[in-house]
């Protein structure tokens, strides 16, 4: 008997915990998956690639997050340039890291701006060790859950490619 109540307590736990998403829908991406280069003095450093979705967002009167398409976007920094409309799939370039180059390789930021019509919005993003980790910081939720995320540490991120994370959000705003 103690396990079809543990059986029915996980299924409980699963669906409070799936109920408690704040991640707000996603629109499908129909466009093609856009594949940015580094620029020239950036090639010799790239050792592959990693996916990144880009999205925009509004709120709404209710402070709710709520997918804008169409968004007209720029990316830009020392290593890299693109521009593209939302909802998009990016195929970016994934940096060796090591003591050999300087700040161990670190590409720079890329500068995110987007515009629709009545809203503009920007975003930095940073570039973190390892494959399709999200760049570290707190992000607070609007039901109050605050979700803190870091990059790898020790031996695994002195050998892991720098890249941009695995999604990233803008919002805009009037």
């Amino acid at each position: 008997m103690a396990q079809p109540r543990l059986f029915v307590l996980a299924a409980a736990a699963a669906t409070v915990l799936g109920g408690c998403s704040t991640q707000p829908p996603k629109v499908a991406i129909t466009q093609p998956i856009l594949t940015v280069q580094a620029t020239s003095s950036a090639k010799d450093r790239v050792v592959g690639s990693a996916y990144m979705d880009l999205r925009t967002y509004i709120k709404d009167e209710d402070d709710q997050l709520k997918e804008v398409t169409g968004a007209d976007c720029t990316l830009s920094s020392r290593d890299l340039r693109a521009s593209l409309e939302t909802p998009r799939l990016l195929r970016l370039p994934a940096y060796a890291q090591g003591a050999r180059y300087e700040d161990r390789g670190m590409p720079a930021p890329i500068e995110v701006t987007c515009k629709a019509p009545g809203l503009r919005g920007a975003t930095t993003i940073t570039a973190v060790p390892g494959s399709g980790h999200r760049n570290s910081g707190t992000t607070t939720y609007s039901n109050g859950v605050s979700v803190t995320t870091m990059p790898l540490t020790g031996n695994r991120s002195s050998i892991s490619p720098w890249t941009y994370g695995s999604s990233t959000m803008v919002i805009l705003s009037p």
